[in-house]
């Protein structure tokens, strides 16, 4: 846990493919060696995901916060306006987002 020396780091996560049991997952369209990536990045899941972030890192707050994985299933904006709430909640402070090519 990084609370006792928060002023001390920037806590940058990412979140997409570790999906709870019960939830929806989507194949994300590439290949992997060990199979198939599973990804969620539904609106409500954004927030489950930082939430959980927060807790196992004991802060209240992710300076930068990132999808790892475009769910193909949601379009981006709907993920991104997700992310935007959680700035506007405070519980992030930066968000992060690239296309794929």
């Amino acid at each position: 846990m990084i609370k006792d020396r928060r002023d001390e780091v920037v806590v940058a996560t990412r979140f997409g493919p570790a999906i709870p049991d019960g939830e929806a997952r989507r194949p994300f369209p590439v290949g992997f060696k060990f199979g198939e990536l599973q990804v969620n990045a539904e609106p409500r899941m954004v927030r489950r995901y930082a939430e959980r972030s927060l807790r196992n890192l004991g802060t209240d707050v992710i300076d930068l916060y990132y999808l790892h994985y475009p769910d193909p299933g949601v379009p981006i904006e709907e993920t991104a306006g997700a992310m935007a709430g959680l700035v506007k909640d405070g519980l992030i402070r930066h968000v992060e987002g690239r296309p794929l090519r």
